[in-house]
């Protein structure tokens, strides 16, 4: 296993390994597919997060 100049572990085979960083407080990490997008609705002090499957001319516009 070797490190890249980002300091992400690569592994042969396509694998991809991050680091363990711990987030920020307050804060969290996600991880998804180019596939999804997700849109933000804000209540007050909440926020919501709804995801979905990119539409085709979603996944065109990339």
């Amino acid at each position: 296993m070797s490190k890249n100049e980002k300091g992400l572990s690569v592994v042969d085979g396509g694998a991809l390994l991050v680091e363990r960083v711990v987030p920020k407080r307050g804060t969290f990490t996600l991880v998804m597919s180019d596939g999804m997008c997700f849109e933000v609705m804000e209540s007050g002090r909440t926020l919501r997060l709804e995801f979905r499957p990119k539409t085709l001319r979603e996944r065109v516009a990339m």
